[in-house]
């Protein structure tokens, strides 16, 4: 995942409050060019947490 300059970060890459989801996270991460590997196991990790959350 290749470093960037905060200031070349497009303005929808802000995170907003109150609070950042596991989803946003990952969404940067795949704005930042991480490995599509990588997000889509993050993304089924969140899934599945989740559901345990949910108790189904």
């Amino acid at each position: 995942m290749g470093a960037r300059c905060p200031a070349h970060r497009p303005a929808h890459a802000r995170l907003s409050p109150p609070v950042a989801t596991t989803r946003n996270a990952i969404a940067l991460l795949r704005l930042y060019g991480a490995p599509p590997r990588l997000v889509s196991q993050a993304l089924a990790r969140a899934a599945a947490l989740d559901r345990l959350r949910d108790g189904t």
